[in-house]
C-alpha cells in the first residue's frame, strides 16, 4: 500500500510541476538577438554609396592620377551587355573587388563586338587620384568600405 501512496503522490507533483513549467514558459518573452551597434546598421548603406562614388567614364581624366591597372571581360552579346549602366556597375564591383579603397575612377572605358556579334569586350583602366578631389573615395571623410 505505501508504494501505491508514493505513485500517487510522484503523479501529482508530476502533474503540478508540469502545470507550472506550462505557466512559466508562457509568460517568459522570446529571446531577441542582441541589439546590433549602430556602426554597423550604417555601413550596409555606406557600400552602395561608396560604389556610386567611383567614377567611369570612357575618356581620360583630367586630374594627376596613379594607374592602378587594368580591368578586362567579355560576355555573350545582350541588351543587357551593351547596356552603360550595367558596364560601368560591373566594371565598379571588379574594380573594388581588386583594389578596395585605393580606386577612384575606372577610365578609358571602351566596348567591342566580336567579328561575328556574338560576344562584347569591354576593357579600361583602374586609377587612384593624387592629391584632392571631389569624388575620390581615398580622402575627405568618406566611409572606406568596399
Amino acid at each position: 500500500m505505501r508504494s501505491r501512496g508514493l505513485a500517487t503522490l510522484g503523479a501529482a507533483l508530476l502533474t503540478a510541476g508540469m502545470s507550472l513549467l506550462a505557466a512559466c514558459s508562457s509568460e517568459v518573452e522570446p529571446q531577441q538577438p542582441p541589439p546590433q551597434p549602430q556602426q554597423a546598421i550604417i555601413k550596409a548603406p555606406d557600400k552602395a554609396l561608396d560604389r556610386e562614388r567611383l567614377q567611369v567614364q570612357t575618356g581620360n581624366l583630367a586630374l594627376p592620377y596613379d594607374q592602378l591597372g587594368e580591368l578586362e571581360y567579355t560576355e555573350p552579346f545582350s541588351p543587357r551587355a551593351i547596356d552603360d549602366d550595367y558596364i560601368d556597375d560591373k566594371l565598379r564591383a571588379m574594380a573594388m573587388r581588386k583594389w578596395g579603397d585605393q580606386v577612384d575612377a575606372v577610365i578609358d572605358v571602351k566596348t567591342a563586338l566580336s567579328s561575328d556579334e556574338s560576344e562584347v569586350s569591354v576593357t579600361a583602366q583602374a586609377v587612384k587620384v593624387r592629391g584632392d578631389c571631389s569624388f575620390c573615395r581615398h580622402q575627405g571623410g568618406y566611409p572606406a568600405g568596399q
